[in-house]
């Protein structure tokens, strides 16, 4: 039997997220089964998982030595660290622009999706995941925001709960400045601010747009959600413009298909009418403005940016 008392890192997230977490090679279904029985206890009650945890709680857990060491032992669910490609692990530490002892952000490359898809061996956040295992960091918490595959730059990384719950906030509140580079096809001639709503297809993976008339005379509104993306003019090349990209929310495809939508498709975004090539977009720039925690609030000093260019 093991006996954990939550502390402050863990405080205020789902009682089956952090089991998850700490019995990093069983599945939900086991978790939950477990809770049933009773092999796994909250306070010395049952639970069924959708607790809150809270500072002190005490989580009692009855297996067998050699079953906590068997749950708990750190694995990387489809990455064994031994067929890892030793250039991707290269890669990802030439990329890390800034690490301490609660964020990473590495400056991603195209070509490799932010996490796992079935599309693609690896991920970002499966050789992130490695890479911290490596340095004994065992507390990694994953992703706070996502890029698409094909872009480049910027993605922030959590090494514990606490801080994946206060920067998650950051961005779901839009309390981050997050500015991207795109060049995209014609010229803009002004900068500009739109409010569109959006719904993404799961089937064609397309995002479907609407401006606010239209969404207002459609009977069916269910799926979609409002986003707002500024951008501004920064050069002309050719017959194309270098604009930069401010998005107010952050949802799938949101920049891509804003820009397609007011007849600016990214250059190198086929799905949105972009063309062939590379895409031309880049997450160039991070900052926090607005943390409180005071363990955190060094973060509101830093500015990120990405080394890439178009």
């Amino acid at each position: 039997m093991k006996n954990i008392i939550i502390d402050e890192k863990f405080v205020g997230i789902r009682f089956n997220k952090y089991l998850l977490k700490l019995l990093v090679n069983a599945n939900s279904s086991f978790i939950y089964k477990m809770l049933r029985k009773k092999n796994i206890l909250l306070n010395e009650k049952k639970a069924d998982g959708t607790e809150i945890l809270k500072d002190g709680d005490k989580v009692s857990i009855f297996f067998k030595e050699e079953t906590y060491k068997k749950f708990t032992e750190n694995n990387i669910k489809n990455c064994d660290k031994k067929i890892v490609p030793l250039d991707l692990m290269k890669k990802i530490k030439i990329n890390i622009i800034y690490e301490d002892e609660n964020i990473l952000v590495l400056d991603k490359w195209d070509g490799i999706p932010s996490q796992n898809s079935e599309k693609f061996s690896y991920s970002i956040d499966m050789l992130i995941k490695q890479y911290l295992i490596d340095k004994g960091v065992n507390d990694y918490s994953g992703i706070v925001n996502r890029i698409d595959t094909n872009t480049k730059g910027l993605i922030i990384f959590a090494k514990n709960y606490l801080i994946k719950r206060e920067l998650t906030l950051q961005f779901v509140n839009s309390l981050v400045d997050k500015k991207y580079i795109a060049l995209v096809r014609g010229i803009v001639d002004k900068n500009d601010k739109l409010s569109l709503y959006m719904k993404k297809n799961t089937d064609t993976n397309i995002v479907n747009v609407l401006n606010e008339d239209a969404f207002s005379d459609l009977k069916n509104k269910k799926g979609y959600y409002l986003t707002r993306t500024e951008y501004e003019v920064v050069d002309y090349i050719d017959d194309n413009t270098k604009i930069c990209v401010n998005i107010k929310t952050g949802k799938p495809h949101q920049i891509r298909a804003a820009l397609s939508f007011v007849k600016h498709p990214i250059v190198g975004d086929r799905k949105y009418g972009g063309g062939e090539g590379s895409l031309k977009l880049i997450s160039k720039y991070l900052k926090f403005n607005n943390i409180s925690n005071e363990k955190f609030e060094y973060l509101n000093e830093l500015e990120f940016f990405s080394r890439y260019e178009l």
